[in-house]
């Protein structure tokens, strides 16, 4: 599962965690993953103006580390 943003509380032996957003292991396809990644900072240089500088900073997470939030998160996948 990948989560997008948001908070954890670490606490009596439990996490809780509140996010934005989250999307299954399976749901993602990794080269289109990929392709957006690659497509980033081209999108970052022709940013005009702060909103698209901040929108264009929206990226998901490189594959190589999804895979390593999948593996930490789908032991215990509860969705």
């Amino acid at each position: 599962m990948a989560l997008m943003g948001g908070f954890a509380r670490i606490g009596n032996n439990e996490i809780t965690i509140l996010v934005n957003d989250a999307e299954k292991g399976s749901d993602i396809d990794p080269q289109e993953a990929q392709r957006t990644l690659e497509r980033a900072p081209a999108n970052l240089s022709k940013a005009e103006g702060k909103r698209q500088a901040i929108e264009a900073n929206l990226v998901p997470l490189p594959p190589k580390r999804m895979e390593c939030c999948f593996a930490l998160l789908d032991a215990s996948d509860p969705v």
